[in-house]
Order: C-alpha cells, then sequence, then structure tokens
C-alpha cells in the first residue's frame, strides 16, 4: 500500500493532529459510503468463513479500512501539496485504490491464516496489517463527529436544547423526527428499557455469573432456565433490530444492552444464531447501569471494533437525553424510529407509565445538566 505509507507520512511530518483538521461533510459522507460500495461487490465467500463472516469481514476490514483512507489522505492533502486527496481522483484510479485495499487484506489474512482460517481469528488481521496506523479507529469515530456537528445551526442546538427541557411524554413523537440516511451508519447503540425481571441489586450477581459462564448463548439460556421476562418495552425494541439484521443490502452493527438482546434471541433464536457476530452485548458493571455508563461502553466498542457513525435507538421518550449524553461524550448520532411502549410490569417503577417516567425523568436530566453530562 504505498499510497497508504505516503498518507501515513505526511500524516506523521505535518505535525498536525488528525481530530484537528475540520472535514467537510461531503467528504466524511463519500468516505462512509465506501463500505456499502464494498459490499456490492463483496464475494459469497472469502476462504472457510461462514458467509455472514465474510460479510463482517468485508464491511468491518477492508470498508473500514477504505473510509479511514479516504479520509486520511483528505486531511494529509491539506497538509502536504504532494499527497492527491481520493475524492479528486478519477473513477478509475479511486476504484483501483480501493481493490488494492481488498488485495492488501485478503492476502495479509491468507498469508496469517494459512489454510487453517477455522483456528484463527480473521478479525484480528487489521492489528497486523493496517494500512493506515496514523489514523486510528477513535479519530476516524472523532472527525465524523465533529463534521456532523458542524453542520448543526444554532437553532438546531436550540431546539435538542429546548426538548430536552420538555420530559413530558410524547410530546416529540417518532413521526416527526428526521429519518437517516442509514446507508452511511455502520451501527446501531440499543439502550433497553426496563425488565420484567432482575431487580437493579441482582445485577452483580448476574454479572458474576456472565463471567462465569463464559458466553453470551450460554447466559441467555442461563436467564431463560430461570424465567427471565424482558418486558415488552424491550420486544419491541428488538423486533426492529431485527429488521435490520435481516436487511441483506446493508451491513450494520450492534452495540446493545443485554436485555434487548435476550428478548431478540428469545423471539427469534435463529436470527441470533446467524448474526450473532454483529451483535456486541453491553452487560451491568455493578448494581447500577446508568445511561452515561451504557454510552460510553458503547462507544468503547466502535473504538475498539471500528465503527464510525452511529444510530441511536431507545424508546422514544428516553432518546432525547441518550443523544445529549453521546454529545458529550462526543459523538454525534443520527436516530431511529420505533414506537415503544411503557411497561407496566417492570421491575424498574420509572418504566412503568407516563407520571413515573416524568418524575424521575425529570430529576435525571436536572442532575446531568448540573454535573455535566450532556451536550447540545
Amino acid at each position: 500500500m504505498l499510497y497508504g505509507e505516503k498518507i501515513s507520512e505526511a500524516l506523521r511530518n505535518s505535525g498536525v493532529s488528525s481530530t484537528d483538521v475540520t472535514v467537510p461533510l461531503r467528504v466524511v459522507k463519500e468516505a462512509l459510503s465506501l463500505r456499502n460500495e464494498v459490499l456490492s461487490g463483496s464475494p459469497d465467500t472469502l476462504f472457510d468463513l461462514s458467509r455472514e463472516n465474510t460479510r463482517l469481514f468485508q464491511s468491518r476490514i477492508i470498508g473500514g479500512a477504505s473510509t479511514r483512507l479516504f479520509l486520511g489522505s483528505y486531511i494529509a492533502s491539506q497538509q502536504d501539496g504532494t499527497v492527491e486527496y481520493i475524492g479528486n481522483l478519477p473513477e478509475s484510479s479511486q476504484a483501483e485504490l480501493l481493490a488494492e485495499i481488498d488485495d492488501h487484506y485478503k492476502l495479509a489474512a491468507a498469508d496469517t491464516l494459512g489454510s487453517n482460517t477455522k483456528g484463527w481469528d480473521v478479525f484480528s488481521v487489521p492489528m497486523i496489517a493496517d494500512v493506515l496506523p496514523e489514523l486510528s479507529n477513535e479519530d476516524t469515530r472523532s472527525i465524523i463527529s465533529d463534521s456532523k456537528k458542524a453542520e448543526l445551526s444554532r437553532v438546531d442546538r436550540f431546539k435538542t436544547f429546548a426538548q430536552y427541557l420538555n420530559p413530558i411524554p410524547g410530546t416529540y413523537p417518532v413521526s416527526s423526527w428526521r429519518s437517516p440516511d442509514y446507508t452511511l451508519n455502520d451501527v446501531i447503540l440499543t439502550q433497553a428499557f426496563g425488565r420484567n425481571s432482575v431487580p437493579d441489586k441482582e445485577l452483580p450477581e448476574l454479572e458474576r455469573t456472565r463471567h462465569d459462564l463464559g458466553s453470551d448463548l450460554a447466559m441467555f439460556e442461563f436467564l431463560s432456565s430461570t424465567g427471565f421476562d424482558a418486558g415488552v418495552s424491550n420486544e419491541a425494541l428488538a423486533k426492529r433490530l431485527i429488521e435490520e439484521l435481516t436487511d441483506e443490502s446493508k451491513v450494520v452493527e450492534h452495540a446493545a444492552q443485554w436485555e434487548t438482546v435476550y428478548a431478540l434471541w428469545e423471539l427469534q433464536p435463529d436470527v441470533y444464531d446467524r448474526y450473532s457476530r454483529y451483535i456486541h452485548v453491553l452487560w451491568p458493571k455493578g448494581s447500577f447501569y446508568p445511561t452515561y455508563a451504557v454510552k460510553a461502553d458503547s462507544i468503547d466498542v466502535m473504538d475498539k471494533v471500528g465503527l464510525y457513525n452511529p444510530i441511536e435507538f431507545a424508546h422514544p421518550d428516553m432518546m432525547v437525553r441518550a443523544v445529549a449524553i453521546l454529545g458529550k461524550l462526543g459523538v454525534q448520532p443520527d436516530i431511529m424510529r420505533t414506537e415503544v411502549p411503557f411497561d407496566p410490569k417492570s421491575v424498574q417503577a420509572q418504566v412503568r407509565g407516563e407520571v413515573p417516567w416524568t418524575v424521575r425523568e425529570t430529576l435525571t436530566r436536572v442532575e446531568h445538566l448540573v454535573f455535566g453530562r450532556v451536550s447540545f
């Protein structure tokens, strides 16, 4: 990857942090669109991987590297006149560079894995063969978030703040939300909403059991044996995630709380089995797993895996706070629509109906403002 090396050198020599450079949103959109372009031309099999792992390899590894190289070339071109921004090259030249990335990783995988791919994790390949180490996953995610936020007007930000100040349920129905361009998103961050079993005081024991069992599937089977009930709210969220998982036009991964993933597994275990590699389950840590911690853990998943442009997905009346927390954590998400009911049977009193929700949510939003846990 001579072109990648040239970009890396330009970034190193410039002495400028990549996150200090403002990238126009049009460039960000062009870079993000490369994941789907890679998928549209991908083969059904790679070595002896499953079809779903092949699609993930194409999207996460080759598509992610293409996105970073595209953004890196723009940043380098602003610092070094000898580096050409990929987007200014003829389409034929762009196609050749993207094909180079594809060949680079497949050759690296072949060299690393040999003939026994079943004994290796093919997703460890980018650690060995990164085409642009000067631009990390975290940097890429930050650049994209900053570019999206820069497009927001003061009026837009004021509207978001005004919505935050109004916790009354149903005030901002999902039908009024702007629908995102799903072709540019690569991960959905799902916030669970209550549960009908396992009160918060039992979460530490649940955490220990998950650690001892060693896998999400084993934990779901254990929870099922105890009669665990995720509740109608999480079932509604899970049904929407099933639609996204089974959409063959794109690959979107998931960082989702355990209650919603359990509901997904219970509703359609065959879908979970097929797409489990797409799902990063967020388990509680201690007796309280607040939204701020859930969102921080979600971003950790993004940076570890190489996911850059998220959709936030939650109960509609929780959405504005979740998005404001992500803003504080340096992420500018899009929002996914779906209707989610309150759950009168929940062990968490605040999600049983509109009145308890308004009381608890008002106090929580005030606390988040006072302690600086949100940003608009």
